[in-house]
């Protein structure tokens, strides 16, 4: 069966000209929000905006694999930054936190293509901690976990400087994390997002669902999932999903 990185073979020497930015564009850029991208650059080269295929430019990354760093992503990081297609990719605003006190775990990060004026917001899902599966299961009895919190705070501080085309992205509880921070989050702030990718994530507290900030973005929303969906399916959400076939069970 196909998979994003066939689709990155047919298409790493099309500039967005050619073939214009579609969602399986942005389910790649979501997936390498995965990658533990402290372990690769600097303190201060996270502070900066860095462009990755420069970056990556001679260098193998060379990872230490792990529950979220796989292969398959590394592989698709890889095919990403070294194509004509991503060669303008930039990564900005990185921030990862795991609080044992509060017991948090948080990762979110912005993506660029200039030449398109289109940032991604991506929220990571969980990771291999345990504090992060706690949260997962916080999700389904809890109005809000600390990550939740972390996700308004990361809308407010970085929403207000960006233009263009903003897409607020996440796959498992990145996804609900982008949710929960749009629907709560200012009038004005959810003007400027232009549209929210949800991948196999959970929805929210069916109370969360009346607010008429759910319903204002609602048209918004894209919802995908596997067939074999297990945390995607999760609370509540009534925009209508699109399944994605798959050989996987889980």
């Amino acid at each position: 069966m196909s998979n994003l990185i066939d689709y990155l073979e047919k298409v790493k020497d099309l500039p967005f000209d050619k073939e214009p930015l579609n969602i399986l564009d942005k389910v790649c850029i979501n997936e390498i929000g995965y990658l533990t991208y402290e372990k690769w650059l600097t303190a201060s080269d996270l502070k900066e905006t860095i462009n990755l295929h420069d970056y990556a430019e001679g260098k193998d990354l060379n990872p230490d694999y792990s529950f979220m760093v796989t292969k398959e992503r590394v592989d698709l990081a890889e095919a990403m930054v070294r194509s004509r297609r991503f060669a303008r990719l930039n990564l900005s605003d990185y921030c990862s936190v795991l609080d044992k006190e509060v017991e948090k775990q948080f990762a979110a990060m912005i993506f660029s293509l200039p030449e398109l004026n289109y940032q991604q917001i991506v929220f990571r899902g969980t990771d291999d901690s345990v504090i992060g599966w706690k949260e997962d299961f916080q999700l389904t009895y809890s109005r809000e976990i600390p990550a939740h919190r972390s996700a308004i705070a990361f809308l407010e501080k970085h929403l207000p400087n960006l233009s263009g085309h903003i897409a607020v992205s996440g796959h498992s509880k990145g996804g609900n994390l982008a949710l929960y921070s749009a629907v709560q989050s200012s009038t004005v702030l959810r003007e400027q997002i232009a549209e929210l990718l949800l991948l196999d994530s959970p929805g929210l507290m069916k109370s969360l669902l009346e607010k008429p900030s759910y319903q204002e973005l609602k048209a918004k929303m894209t919802v995908v999932r596997p067939q074999e969906s297990v945390v995607g399916v999760m609370l509540y959400c009534d925009k209508a999903a699109k399944l994605v076939a798959s050989d996987g069970i889980g």
